[in-house]
Order: C-alpha cells, then structure tokens, then sequence
C-alpha cells in the first residue's frame, strides 16, 4: 500500500515522546495520569444508546453506527459469547487505567490508492465518552501519514508529550482540494464509518492504523 507509516516499534516510541532519560540525570518524565471516567456509568448509557433489542447487551449488528465498538468488539468481548455486557465494557475501559502515559499514534492515508497529502484526520470519542476525552487531530503529509495528539490546552499539563488518551474514538477523515472535497462522504464527520480502540493492548499500539479510502 503506497504511505508508509511509522515502522517504530511501540515502546520505541513511547521512549521517543516521552523522552529518554540519561544515566545520572535526576529528571525523569511526569506520568500521565488517566482521565476521570466512570466506567460502569459509561458502559451503561453506550448499552443504552445501542441495544436495540432491549435484551442488555450489545451484538455486532446492533454497532452499525459505531464503528469504534465494531473494531474493538472482539477486545470487548471477554467470553466470547457473540455479546457485549455492560460489564465487559466497563472492565474493558477499567483497563485503561493501567497505563500512565499519552498514546503516540501516527496514522496513514490513501485515497484510491495513493497517498492522501494534507488530509485532516480527527479522532472524536463515542457519544458515550464526550465529556471525558479531548478531540485528537493531525494532519498528513506528503507520504498520507499523520501524528494525532490532543491539543496543546487539553494536555494535563503543559510539558506533556502529544498523544491521546486511551478510548474509543470515530475517525473522520477530510481532504479539501481546490476549494472542494475529495474525500467521499463515508469518511468525513458524523457519519464516518472508520473507527478505532486505542489501549494499550490494541493493535494500534502494534502498527500504525491504515486507512485505505476508495
């Protein structure tokens, strides 16, 4: 696939943003502590919004409108039973809380193809995480490979690392060209069918998340 991404393994990485520290120097990196999240109340408004079917969990064919859920479902899914519990989501997003750095992430984009340059990729949290996440952004360069981070004012402090924050993100992807749209309407805002987890288990922290457009 035209665009590579970033072929840094995860934990060089986390070392790279994080910044090394040297033998004999005393500063070392500030942790980053996990965002306040109530992870049982999350769990039950995303049952909330998506069970259809009232029967308290959530199948594959109730998530059409999350893609993020739709990527991780598996992660999810801790019994593999072919359902998620309001109990599994919730232990699911407990384990975020096991880590205490930003997640370094770059991504890559092609259209048809072909590298995707200046596109604008944003990584907006489900509905059922609004409130506790910040919105990621990046934008690609001329290869279609793009650093996402939160913005400089919702960092936890003001020489954190860029990043993001674990969670389950939309992603929605733009690239005006002359004035117009390139990018096809199944990528760009609300109705982006592209989603993603970022933990620190997921695949995102193995390779860099492709996103061949068509």
């Amino acid at each position: 696939m035209p665009g590579s991404a970033s072929k840094r393994t995860p934990w060089v990485s986390s070392i790279l943003t994080m910044g090394l520290v040297l033998p004999g120097c005393s500063h070392r990196p500030r942790e980053v502590a996990p965002p306040e999240l109530n992870a049982g109340a999350a769990a039950s408004a995303a049952i909330s919004q998506y069970d259809k079917d009232g029967d308290g969990a959530l199948r594959a064919s109730e998530l059409s409108s999350s893609p993020a859920l739709t990527e991780a479902f598996g992660r999810i899914d801790a019994d593999h039973d072919q359902a998620i519990t309001a109990a599994e989501l919730s232990q699911r997003m407990e384990s975020w809380k096991q880590g205490s750095t930003l997640i370094p992430l770059t991504c890559s984009v092609t259209l048809r193809g072909k590298p995707l340059a200046g596109a604008r990729v944003r990584l907006v949290p489900v509905e059922f995480l609004a409130k506790d996440l910040p919105v990621g952004e990046g934008v690609t360069d001329e290869t279609g490979v793009a650093a996402i981070s939160m913005p400089d004012e919702a960092r936890p402090f003001a020489d954190a690392p860029a990043g993001m924050y674990p969670g389950f993100y939309r992603v929605e992807i733009s690239g005006p060209e002359g004035g117009r749209e390139v990018v096809p309407d199944a990528y760009t805002g609300e109705k982006s069918s592209l989603g993603l987890e970022l933990g620190y288990d997921s695949p995102s922290m193995q390779r860099a998340p492709q996103f061949p457009l068509k």
